[in-house]
Formats: structure tokens, C-alpha cells, sequence
């Protein structure tokens, strides 16, 4: 409608001005009165003029503009008029065979604005319903637009026809090429029974004519297509679909955007009915992705010469499923009791939304913000209220990959995501994690009193902010762990996908003793990657105990450490060493023909029958495949054995300790689940 008006006032000018002088003086004092309304170099060959119609061979008008002006060609032009319209501002009929329009070089500026405000309602309905319309009818076959210098050598080829009446008006502008389909059309009809109207627009075919300063903030690619219908049964039902959109920032296979109001096109406000909807399909950004996205719209819309407000409350829960975020995959998601409220004004945009988060009880609260003087250049906030866990609401499960071994029965989760973004940079995403977690399960064995603190850059590239920290009170299991603190922090990586982890320091209640490591750095992208766990006064007892071995017991207590290698195939021991605390006594009473086959020599098994030692040595390897190696030299007496002299033993074992442990596992969850249905049925 824009373009229309540029075109039509001039020659209403020229009009004007004709109609008021002689003809002879037409081509001296056309210019001049041009020139009072911003036109400049204005020159024109006229044809003929009567008090129906005039002629013009051809125009040429220069209209000032800021970037530079703005040169219009129009040739063959013919202006039909009534007086009676005249006097209204309105010609009946407009024609010209070609109309030229040259942009300066400067075209639009890359950083979009707020500052002019939204589009005035009124006149925005207006143009809609084809209403103060500057001509009847308009027909110009051919209205080239060239964007300067820097744009395509061909120019942008549009037809436009306008037929309107006081029943009815049609406007029609589609693209003028070889096309059998053109990048653009635009069509609007106007009746007594409503508004109909429909836009095609291919974004990738579009660019083609366009300058960089135009299409930098556009897509590369895209097909929009939007249907709008406004009748007494059906008051407004607008449809909008984006497919094959492909952006420098994000892609989308399909956006599709459905409204429905009761309420016919209005200049104020809009209520939006429920069935309204929103849906998305593969849609891919930095850092993120989502396979599909189905959302209701029901709310209100209003907007005026300021900006607009946007409410939203839909009754059915928003869906999302096959949402990633860098190395994490969700499980789909149901968003509940989800309120939002957007505004946009002068000042930027503005939006707040609320929703019961899937998984928990409570509230997430997200808050977004985008400056006024850059479109480009924004954050957001996600934030959680009183967001509690049980048994049957554990956030944890809706983590599909890494998929986690670990599962938060009752606790309390505070967290606080941020994202912000700006051009020529990628999307920054931080985290704040704070969770207390009463109880729960780790690798299938129960535990209680876990606190968990992050402060984490997610992307570009996770990493930690400051050491996070991780507390336990006791992990139940085949073996205990009490009281364990641990200080870790992630740093991206030189080259690779995974980040480092690092434990700067970690210390926990074992075997009644303690195991501390320090500077434990783990790098998948390094296999020369160790650290050093060091044992603290262990207690043998219950460390023999678990091997089962029929017949055996050991005391006493022990030191040493162990020097951890990781690798791609796994964590392996080289040369760890244990050395006995004090004394200690080594019974062994295997019941049976247990010995037999035993690769025990007599003497060896004569000593452990009661072997009170002063000299407890144990050397240990690992393998990745589970191959434990314990080397193991002891010196005692046994007071039954030859008078109680000196016994030295050289002993060596090997087994499978990742069996051993899925073995402890089962057999410690095959108790815990008949403890639990024993108390079920007290």
C-alpha cells in the first residue's frame, strides 16, 4: 500500500497543477510545484489532457529521502479523474506501461530498531480491508525496483492491479519473470460478506534481488505461506506456514501458525480462541534442537500506535519432543499451566512465562528481554520455584542421553539457566545448580543427604564458572561409602566434544577408613590421563568379606595408593601398592574337601590356618577388561606351625572384579527388593 501511495500522490500533484494552468506552462511550473512537497528533478513530457484524463509520455521525479533520493521513471501514464473524487484526494484510474523506481546504494541499515514503534494499528486494518485508497483502479504491469549498486543487475519486476469500488475491492501484486512459479504474490479481496487474502513469499528466489544491506538479517532460505479470512460466520481466521527455513542463527523443516478469534479484525485488540495453535517441525539453532513442538494459543492480543501485549493461557499442556541441547537428548515433553505475557514497544520486547515443569512440582519462570536498539542482541532467564521431587516426579528420567544410573526420590532442585545472544557471536548458555536430594538411587544402590552445587558455562563449550561441589551422606550397596566430599570442575576441551573433568579434591568414609585423591584430571581426548587415590587406614575385614571365600577371615588394617591411568578402553592399575597398619591374624578353616585342587601348597595352607603377621604387603594391577592382579608377600608367625618360627608367603590371585561387583550388586539388589516387599506387607 506503501508503494501505491509513492506512486499515485505525485501524479496527483502533476494533476492538480495541470488542471490549474495553461497547458503551454504545464512543463516549466510542474517541477516547481513538485518541488514544494520533497520531489526534486522533476521532468515530464506530456501527452495530452482533458478534463476526463491526462496523458504523460514519460516522468521523471527524484523524491529526497535519508539515505540518499529516490529516483522514480514512469512512462506512458494515463490519469483518469472525476472532480468529486478529485476533491477527496482520489483519482478513479491509474495506468503506466513501465515504472521504474531506483533505491539509493545505502538501502536499509543492518541493525533493525524498535524506535519507530509497531505499525499503527488503524491504518494496518485499513490497508487490509483496502479502505482510503489514493486511486479506484491501478494497473501497472510493470513496476521495477532496483536496490542500487550493490544489489543483483536485475532488478525486482512486479505487477500490481487494484480494482475497488464501494462493494468491493481486489489488489494484486505478484512478481514479473520466467518463473512458472513467482517468489512473490500477494493477494487481498475485499466483499460485502468479508476479507479474504493470501501471500507467497520464497525467501531464497527473493534475496536474488535484494542488496546485503537488506538481506543480512533475513533467511537464505524459505517459503512462506499465509492465508487470511474475515466473514460474518467466520470472524478472523489467519494461517501462516514457514517451510524449508534455513537462517544463519536457526532452521526449521516447518513453523506453522494457526488463529482463530471470535472477534473480526479489529484496530484494537483480538481474543484468541484455543484452538489456535503453534507447531514446529525439526527446528535446529546453536546449541540446540527440537524435532517437534505443538502449542496452543489461547489468550488476547492487543496493540496500538505504541506497541502490543500478548497474553497467553492455553487449557491443554504445550508438548516438545526430541529436544537437544549440545550432548543432551530429552525425553518428550508435557509443559502444564504454561502463562505468558509478551510485550513489544519502543524499548524492546519483553516476555515472561510460567508452567509447571515436567517431571517435579513447582513453578520455572522464564524471563526475556531484547533491547530496543538491536533485534539481534538479547537474553533470557529460566529460573525454578519450589521445584520438589518424589518418587514419581524425577527430572532425571526425562534425560534420555547420557542416560544416567542415577534416580532423585525426595529432595528439592533451585536452578537458574541464562542464555544470551548478539551478533558474530555464538548463543552463550550458563547454568546455576543447587539440589538436595534426601534420597535416592546411584547405580541402582539406595543413598541419602546428596548436595549438589554448579556454577557451569554450558555453551559454546561446557566448562565450570567456579569448583562445583559434591556432598553424600551414605551410599548404601555391596560397598558402603560414608561421608563423601568432592570438589570438581569441567573444562573445555583443546580439540575434542567431551569436556575434562576434573576432581581437585575428594574424600569419603570407606571400609571404615578413608580414600582421598586430589588433582584427578580425566580426558577422554588424553590417554596418558592419571591420577592417585590414596587409602587411609582401611579395615581388612570387611574388604575380605566380600570375596566370599569360604572359611577365611582376616584384621587388621591397611595404607597405600593407587595410581589410576584412564584410557579410551577403560581405567587400569599400574604397580598400586598396600602395606599392612600393625599386626594382624589370617584364619583360614575351609570347610570340606575345599582344598582339594586348591593351588595352595601344604605348607602355605598349614600357615593361614592361623597366621598372625607383622608384614602385609599387597602389590596391584587392573585392566580395563576387569582383570584384577594382587601380588601378595606376608611374614608372621603361626604358633601351631614348626614352634611358631618365621613363615614368609608369596602369594598371587587374579579374578574378574568387574564380575565380582555385578555379582555383589545382584545379590545386594535381590536383598534390598525383598526387605522392601517384607515391609510392604507388615
Amino acid at each position: 500500500m506503501r508503494v501505491i501511495r509513492v506512486l499515485v500522490i505525485p501524479l496527483l500533484v502533476v494533476l492538480l497543477t495541470l488542471l490549474a494552468f495553461r497547458l503551454a506552462w504545464m512543463e516549466r511550473l510542474v517541477p516547481t510545484a513538485l518541488s514544494w512537497v520533497g520531489i526534486q528533478q522533476a521532468r515530464l513530457d506530456l501527452h495530452s489532457w482533458n478534463w476526463q484524463e491526462i496523458r504523460i509520455d514519460s516522468l521523471h521525479l527524484a523524491l529526497d529521502h535519508a539515505p540518499g533520493p529516490v529516483s522514480i521513471t514512469v512512462t506512458d501514464a494515463v490519469l483518469r479523474y472525476r472532480l468529486a473524487d478529485l476533491l477527496r484526494g482520489q483519482l478513479a484510474e491509474v495506468t503506466a506501461t513501465t515504472v521504474a523506481i531506483s533505491l539509493p546504494t545505502a538501502g536499509v541499515e543492518r541493525n533493525q530498531s524498535f524506535a519507530g514503534g509497531t505499525p499503527d494499528p488503524k491504518s494496518l486494518v485499513d490497508a487490509l480491508h483496502l479502505r482510503h485508497l489514493p486511486a479506484r483502479q491501478l494497473h501497472l504491469p510493470r513496476l521495477s525496483v532496483d536496490f542500487g549498486p550493490l544489489a543483483s543487475t536485475n532488478p525486482l519486476v512486479l505487477s500490481v492491479t487494484l480494482r475497488s469500488s464501494d462493494n468491493e475491492s481486489r489488489l494484486n501484486i505478484v512478481t514479473v519473470g520466467k518463473e512458472k512459479t513467482p517468489p512473490l504474490a500477494v493477494d487481498l479481496h475485499r466483499t460485502e460478506a468479508g476479507l479474504n487474502g493470501s501471500l507467497f513469499l520464497d525467501w531464497q528466489r527473493l534475496r536474488e534481488f535484494l542488496p546485503p544491506s537488506m538481506t543480512a538479517a533475513l533467511p537464505d532460505q524459505g517459503r512462506i505461506e499465509a492465508t487470511l479470512r474475515s466473514t460474518a460466520d467466520s470472524p478472523l481466521r489467519l494461517a501462516c506456514s514457514l517451510s524449508g527455513l534455513c537462517h544463519q542463527w536457526f532452521s526449521a523443516e516447518n513453523l506453522s501458525f494457526h488463529m482463530i478469534s471470535a472477534q473480526p479484525l479489529s484496530a484494537r485488540s483480538l481474543t484468541v480462541a484455543p484452538a489456535s495453535r503453534l507447531t514446529a517441525r525439526a527446528v535446529q539453532g546453536q546449541g540446540f534442537a527440537v524435532a517437534a513442538l505443538e502449542a496452543g494459543l489461547g489468550g488476547s492480543l492487543a496493540m496500538d500506535g505504541d506497541g502490543l501485549r500478548l497474553h497467553l493461557a492455553p487449557p491443554a499442556p504445550w508438548s516438545v519432543s526430541g529436544l537437544t541441547m549440545g550432548s543432551l537428548r530429552l525425553a518428550p515433553l508435557h509443559l502444564a499451566n504454561l502463562a505468558l505475557h509478551l510485550e513489544l514497544d519502543r524499548s524492546g520486547l519483553r516476555a515472561v512465562c510460567t508452567l509447571t515443569p515436567p517431571g517435579g512440582r513447582g513453578t520455572l519462570r522464564a524471563e526475556c528481554t531484547q533491547a530496543g536498539e538491536d533485534t539481534r542482541k538479547g537474553q533470557c532467564t529460566v529460573r525454578s520455584e519450589g521445584l520438589q521431587m518424589d518418587a514419581d516426579r524425577n527430572p532425571l528420567a526425562l534425560l534420555v542421553e547420557p542416560k544416567l544410573p542415577l534416580a532423585l526420590h525426595q529432595g528439592t532442585l533451585t536452578f537458574s539457566l541464562q542464555g544470551r545472544w548478539q551478533p558474530g557471536a555464538p548463543l552463550a548458555l550458563d547454568l546455576e545448580l543447587d539440589g538436595k536430594v534426601a534420597r535416592g538411587t546411584a547405580f541402582a544402590a539406595p543413598f541419602s543427604g546428596l548436595v549438589v552445587q554448579q556454577r557451569l558455562h554450558l555453551l559454546p563449550a561446557l566448562r565450570s564458572i567456579t569448583a562445583g561441589l559434591v556432598q553424600l551422606d551414605k551410599l548404601e550397596g555391596p560397598i558402603p561409602v560414608d561421608q563423601l566430599t568432592m570438589h570438581t570442575r569441567f573444562t573445555a576441551p583443546a580439540g575434542g566434544q567431551a569436556p575434562v573433568v576434573a576432581i581437585e579434591r575428594a574424600d569419603a568414609a570407606l571400609f571404615n577408613g578413608k580414600i582421598r585423591l586430589a588433582n584427578c584430571v580425566y580426558d577422554r581426548g588424553n590417554p596418558d590421563t592419571a591420577c592417585l587415590v590414596r587409602l587411609d587406614d582401611l579395615d581388612l575385614q570387611p574388604i575380605v568379606a566380600l570375596q566370599k571365600v569360604d572359611g577365611l577371615t582376616v584384621t587388621g588394617r591397611v595404607s597405600g595408593q593407587l595410581p589410576l591411568r584412564f584410557s579410551p578402553q577403560g581405567v587400569r592399575i599400574h604397580q598400586g601398592r598396600v602395606e599392612n597398619i600393625g599386626s594382624g591374624l589370617i584364619r583360614y578353616h575351609p570347610a570340606g574337601n575345599t582344598l582339594e585342587g586348591s593351588p595352595l601348597t601344604v605348607y602355605a595352607r598349614n600357615a593361614l590356618e592361623e597366621l598372625h603377621y607383622q608384614r602385609l604387603t599387597a602389590h596391584i594391577d587392573y585392566l580395563p577388561d576387569g582383570t584384577l592382579t594382587v601380588a601378595l608377600h606376608l611374614q608372621g608367625q603361626n604358633p601351631k606351625l614348626e614352634g611358631g618360627r618365621a613363615v614368609h608367603l608369596n602369594l598371587n590371585t587374579e579374578q574378574n572384579l568387574l564380575s565380582l561387583l555385578k555379582s555383589l550388586q545382584y545379590s545386594h539388589s535381590l536383598s534390598s527388593e525383598l526387605d522392601r516387599t517384607i515391609r510392604q506387607h507388615r
